[in-house]
């Protein structure tokens, strides 16, 4: 905890607003990583709430296996609202009335899922009957979603996947280092 507080002292000291804590997929199933991030999670939600800041959570789907990430992601989440109680918390970050989370690796090349399962998965966020579980979802999704090539999975079913999230964020490391590639690359955004 200790380590997390002087973050979030830092944080505030610099004006930083909040962070997204990744959780990552492969490991929700592993009681022992499961704990492990549970402890992670409760240590940002008091550093967030000591030093007046926000947070909220990020999923990671590298390397979750197809058949079961949509599953895997929707139980998670219940625990966290239902069990660790995150949205109740007045530091967890809302957008639009509704706590935010992110999903990062819908569309990429090489990541698990189909377009119908990435709809159904935020179909559940976005339209859950229950709404304690309703929430605004942010995409981390390919640099090239747009055009659907290169890191983008092609099938166009992605497009509708795409257009259903309520906030994009592509992804961007590695991709300019210098003033003309960052020009270049407003012209892929």
């Amino acid at each position: 905890p200790e380590p997390v507080m002087k973050h979030f002292q830092w944080m505030s000291d610099y004006g930083i607003d909040g962070v997204f804590l990744q959780r990552f997929g492969t490991e929700l199933p592993d009681p022992r990583y499961f704990k492990e991030r549970n402890v992670v999670t409760r240590n940002v939600q008091a550093g967030a709430e000591a030093f007046g800041r926000v947070f909220a959570i990020m999923y990671d789907t590298s390397g979750m296996d197809s058949s079961s990430f949509v599953g895997t992601i929707e139980n998670d989440w219940m625990y966290l609202v239902d069990t660790m109680k995150v949205t109740e918390s007045a530091s967890y970050l809302h957008h639009h009335g509704k706590p935010m989370v992110a999903i990062w690796g819908l569309g990429f090349t090489e990541h698990p899922g189909t377009p119908q399962q990435a709809l159904e998965l935020v179909d559940f966020f976005e339209n859950n009957p229950d709404p304690k579980y309703q929430a605004t979802v942010m995409g981390g999704v390919p640099t090239w979603w747009r055009l659907l090539r290169n890191d983008s999975q092609a099938d166009p079913a992605w497009a509708d996947l795409y257009c259903a999230l309520d906030v994009i964020s592509p992804w961007t490391v590695g991709r300019y280092s210098t003033d003309a590639e960052v020009d270049h690359y407003k012209t892929v955004m």
